[in-house]
């Protein structure tokens, strides 16, 4: 459960009831976590996962001990899954898209805040067999167990737009 948290902006403890203190999925990365409640809200906390504030120098993110609300989604989705990778999150919402934020791999850039989307609905065969992150990427396998795809988290949108390939040893089992 998530019992209660404080944002690094409140001076009040918020205490969760009902179904946004019931989880309904969760993960751990390298240095954070993530949870989605039963009322869809999605949370993270840990190492370099927060924006950064006016007292916080240049840096691109900063470390967060409580459980900070992500936002951004698109309405009325579910949050089907979540997956921590090394310095990303990524959320599998109903629609078989894919949404996350994080450090980006390509340029180190943090996208902390609004999920950002990594893989388009009609994409994936839904439901899917497998949601994991791992390093620098998210694999997701496919409802039949033939569409294996991994993305990772760009810092741009062009480098999103069909971000989503076939692994190349999918070529080595036939």
């Amino acid at each position: 459960k998530v019992v209660d948290f404080q944002l690094p902006s409140q001076k009040r403890r918020i205490i969760l009831t009902g179904d946004d203190a019931k989880i309904k999925c969760a993960s751990a990365g390298m240095n954070h976590s993530a949870a989605v409640t039963q009322s869809n809200h999605a949370f993270v906390w840990g190492k370099n996962i927060s924006p950064p504030g006016p007292d916080d120098g240049n840096k691109a993110a900063v470390d967060s001990s409580a459980p900070r609300l992500v936002t951004g989604f698109p309405p009325h989705l579910d949050i089907v899954g979540v997956t921590c990778a090394s310095h990303h999150t990524s959320f599998l919402l109903s629609d078989g898209s894919v949404w996350g934020i994080g450090v980006a791999t390509d340029n180190g850039q943090a996208i902390m805040e609004a999920v950002v989307e990594m893989i388009p609905s009609g994409v994936i065969d839904m439901p899917v067999r497998q949601f994991v992150g791992h390093f620098d990427r998210t694999t997701v396998v496919g409802k039949d167990g033939r569409q294996v795809l991994e993305v990772q988290f760009w810092s741009h949108e062009e480098l999103r737009e069909d971000a989503a390939l076939r692994p190349l040893w999918m070529d080595q089992l036939g």
